[in-house]
């Protein structure tokens, strides 16, 4: 125990430094992984829009609009730049897709979206509408009690008084 108490631990001999990591291509060691990003050979990789916008309609249109260009370009006897336009086009859906972006390019189902949004604005109006009927209506038969109240309210007040006028021998009835 005498021997245990003198001897030095392994972890006391080494001493603590403030030295910072090496850094490689102008980053730390200590980087973080990125899964859905290939980066070669320490190349800066800039963040691209995906080729198609989120919003149906617009994607939809965006479509329509390559297709008629391809179209024209056809037209115009101009098919190996068409071809080579829709090529690369499908190279940048398939690399956007790759790294993880959801590329809307398939026409059928943003067809089927818009029209299931359509469906959802047509019932959330129909049950807006319903609210605010209710609410009106709810709205307007408090406004009617209120008044029938006012209404009975006054009538028994007049009673009263003239059952103490008849009372007191000031009023009486059928004469006046």
């Amino acid at each position: 125990m005498k021997k245990m108490k003198g001897e030095k631990k392994p972890n006391d001999s080494v001493e603590k430094t403030n030295e910072k990591p090496p850094k490689v291509n102008g980053t730390t060691s200590k980087t973080k992984l990125v899964f859905n990003r290939i980066n070669f050979l320490g190349e800066q990789t800039e963040i691209v829009p995906p080729p198609t916008s989120t919003n149906a309609k617009v994607a939809l249109d965006e479509i329509k609009t390559k297709q008629q260009m391809y179209n024209e370009l056809e037209k115009s006897g101009e098919t190996d730049k068409a071809k080579e336009l829709k090529k690369r086009d499908a190279w940048k859906n398939v690399l956007a897709k790759a790294e993880g972006v959801k590329v809307k390019d398939n026409v059928e189902l943003l067809k089927k979206t818009i029209a299931r949004k359509e469906r959802q604005k047509k019932v959330s109006k129909t049950k807006w509408e319903e609210r605010t009927n209710t609410l009106e209506k709810t709205k307007k038969e408090k406004q009617d009690k209120r008044t029938n109240n006012l209404l009975k309210k006054k009538q028994e007040k007049k009673e009263k008084t003239k059952k103490k006028a008849i009372k007191k021998g000031r009023f009486v009835p059928g004469i006046n």
